[in-house]
C-alpha cells in the first residue's frame, strides 16, 4: 500500500499485539519464548515483562562491554605493531653473507675466477708413439706369437707418460712452466615467469614489481627472480630492496 509508514504500523501491531501486513499472531506461553522472538510481554502480565526488560538490559550490558573490550584489544594490537615498527626502523642491520655478492661486479668476480684456476706445471718432452706396422707385413701368426704381443703392449701402455705429461732424454722433469687457465662458462638461469616477462615490457619495471607483489608474497622464488632481475640491470639497490622482503 503505498504513502503508508509500513514501520508505524509494524511498532503498532507489536504494541497491541494485531495482525497487521508487517506482523503476524504468534502464541508464546514462557519467557524464554519471549525472549527468543525478542518480543515483550503484554502488561496484563507483569512480573514476566519485567524480567524480560531486565534480562534484555543485561544482555544489551554484556555485548556494549564486549564491544568495548575488542575495541580495546584492536588499538592495543595496532599500538604493538607501531612499537614494532619503529624499533625495526631504529635498528640496524648489518649485510648478510647472501647479499653481498651484490656489491662486486661480475666482471671482477669472474677475473678473479679465472686468476685463481691459473697454474703452473712442470713442461716434459712427450715420448713419440710407435708406428703402425705397414700393410705388406704378414699377418698370419700363431695365436703364441699373438699373446705375446698383447703382453708387450700392455706393458708399454702402463709405463707411457699419462696425457698432458712430458719427460725429457734422461728421465728427470723439464724446468719450463706452462701457464694453464681454468675457465667455466656459466649459463645464467633464465626462469619463465609470467611476472618476469611483464617487468621484461614494461617501461618501469619496478611498477609492474610493485603491482605483482601483493599476490606472490607468500613466494619467495618471487622476490628473488626480482632482485636478479634489477640486479641484472645494473640496478643493486632496487635488488637490495626487492631482497630485504625476505629479512
Amino acid at each position: 500500500m503505498p504513502g503508508i509508514d509500513r514501520e508505524a504500523v509494524k511498532d503498532l501491531g507489536h504494541e497491541f499485539s494485531l495482525a497487521t501486513p508487517e506482523t503476524s499472531l504468534i502464541v508464546l506461553e514462557s519467557l524464554e519464548q519471549y525472549l527468543q522472538h525478542d518480543i515483550a510481554p503484554p502488561e496484563s502480565l507483569t512480573e514476566m515483562r519485567q524480567e524480560f526488560f531486565r534480562i534484555r538490559a543485561q544482555q544489551n550490558d554484556e555485548i556494549r562491554k564486549s564491544f568495548e573490550e575488542r575495541k580495546a584489544d584492536r588499538i592495543q594490537y595496532v599500538e604493538d605493531l607501531w612499537s614494532e615498527y619503529k624499533e625495526w626502523r631504529g635498528k640496524n642491520f648489518q649485510i648478510q653473507k647472501f647479499l653481498r655478492w651484490f656489491q662486486n661486479d661480475p666482471e671482477e668476480d669472474d677475473e678473479e675466477f679465472r686468476a685463481g684456476g691459473r697454474r703452473s706445471v712442470p713442461e716434459q718432452d712427450i715420448a713419440p708413439a710407435m708406428a703402425p706396422p705397414t700393410a705388406d707385413e704378414d699377418l698370419a701368426v700363431s695365436d703364441e706369437e699373438v699373446l705375446e704381443d698383447e703382453c708387450e703392449e700392455e706393458v708399454s701402455e702402463d709405463a707411457a707418460p699419462a696425457p698432458g705429461m712430458a719427460v725429457s732424454e734422461n728421465g728427470s722433469p723439464a724446468d719450463t712452466e706452462v701457464s694453464r687457465t681454468a675457465s667455466v662458462e656459466i649459463q645464467p638461469w633464465n626462469p619463465d615467469s609470467p611476472y618476469l616477462k611483464r617487468m621484461a615490457e614494461a617501461q618501469d619495471p619496478y611498477a609492474v614489481y610493485l603491482a605483482q607483489r601483493g599476490e606472490f608474497a607468500q613466494s619467495p622464488a618471487f622476490f628473488l627472480e626480482c632482485a636478479e632481475f634489477f640486479r641484472e640491470r645494473k640496478n643493486a639497490k632496487l635488488a637490495l630492496r626487492v631482497l630485504s622482503n625476505l629479512a
